[in-house]
């Protein structure tokens, strides 16, 4: 499903590279639409059958709520730490990705970019920044904004307009956003002296107001540089702005083509705060880590709410990556049983390998980070090859 922009890309740029003439190339593009509609009438077909098998007592079909692994039989996957499918195999023409917790890299973020991507990206760790700043230091298509503090909630720099359009070399343009997405537009301290990963410290936070003019103490967010170049914390505690995705996503974003969420454990809260651009309609596709122990170590909602969320609203969910976090065979429906599957703990690929190295059979068991799959769901009214 995923490969369909790429194939006519494809074909693009090889005819190109060959001089191919017009007449050929015109042909060979009504051959892949053939392709294309027939690979649809495909999905349609599977899709017809999944509703006929999960039909309701009255006879009316619908796609039932779960978390399916068609994806991942397809081939339409990814590895951990490795930039997600959607992203690697899409050209961008200039649509829009919105990515929630770049880390200190943002990898997935300027791949997307490089495929002609414009991205709004969130981070709200002061370290991530430092380095992301540092990073990317003089690049001109990465541009950091900081959310104004408008009558009660963080909105986008009314300054800044909607991105130019695609360049002669095929990037698109970063906004990296200086805030993290909540359920609640706020600003939230963090701890000091906690490492660099998104939910580790979201589950200490408190919430409060800034001040009139938003501004939130700048003493608070001193950072030192170790010697092994990476960043680390003094012992001030770090003051950040927390908004919601309904509240600072700019009027121009009509459509976005992906929401990624990588939150450890926080994906809840963020979604819980974009419920209203969720129900418009304007994402393709959303793709969220599911770490259920995660986020109930960080009070961060139920998991299986979160499982819940989307499909309520339209969405048709798949697991991405059970190959590598969970045994293949599990159950999609219903969701409560997805959900109980991978949140015991007992199905893990990692299970024997952890007890052989560590010599403690319940050592799964004792994994801070504990099973995880990312679950990408997408919107068929809002469909944008």
């Amino acid at each position: 499903m995923f490969a369909i922009p790429t194939l006519l890309a494809g074909l693009v740029i090889a005819a190109a590279a060959t001089g191919a003439a017009a007449a050929d190339l015109e042909a060979e593009l009504r051959e892949s639409r053939l392709v294309v509609e027939a690979l649809r009438e495909k999905v349609a077909t599977l899709s017809g059958q999944l509703m006929k098998e999960h039909s309701s007592t009255d006879g009316d079909a619908k796609v039932p709520f779960g978390v399916f692994p068609m994806l991942r039989h397809m081939g339409c996957t990814h590895n951990n730490l490795e930039v997600p499918h959607l992203i690697s195999a899409s050209p961008g023409e200039g649509r829009l990705i919105v990515d929630v917790g770049l880390s200190y890299d943002g990898q997935e973020m300027m791949a997307a970019v490089s495929r002609g991507f414009n991205v709004i990206g969130f981070e709200m760790l002061p370290d991530n920044l430092a380095e992301l700043k540092a990073r990317y230091k003089g690049a001109p298509n990465v541009i950091f904004l900081s959310p104004e503090w408008v009558d009660g909630s963080w909105r986008w720099p009314a300054s800044v307009s909607a991105p130019p359009p695609i360049g002669a070399n095929g990037k698109g343009t970063a906004f990296i956003l200086e805030a993290g997405l909540d359920e609640a537009a706020g600003v939230t301290t963090i701890k000091a002296g906690q490492g660099k990963s998104y939910g580790s410290k979201l589950g200490n936070v408190t919430v409060g107001t800034p001040g009139s003019s938003g501004q939130i103490p700048a003493r608070r967010r001193r950072l030192l540089r170790a010697s092994h170049g990476k960043l680390k914390r003094t012992g001030y505690d770090a003051q950040v702005k927390a908004a919601k995705l309904d509240d600072v996503l700019p009027i121009w974003a009509k459509r976005v083509f992906l929401l990624k969420i990588d939150t450890q454990g926080w994906e809840y809260r963020v979604l819980a705060g974009a419920r209203n651009v969720l129900s418009q309609g304007i994402f393709s596709y959303v793709q969220f880590e599911f770490s259920p122990w995660l986020m109930k170590r960080a009070s961060a909602g139920s998991p299986l709410a979160l499982a819940s969320l989307l499909p309520d609203l339209g969405g048709v969910c798949f697991d991405m990556m059970g190959r590598s976090h969970s045994a293949i065979r599990r159950p999609s429906v219903p969701l409560s049983a997805y959900v109980e599957h991978l949140d015991s703990g007992r199905h893990s690929k990692a299970k024997p390998e952890l007890a052989k190295l560590s010599g403690d059979p319940m050592r799964h068991m004792k994994d801070p980070f504990g099973p995880w799959d990312d679950i990408t769901c997408f919107f068929p009214n809002a469909m944008n090859f």
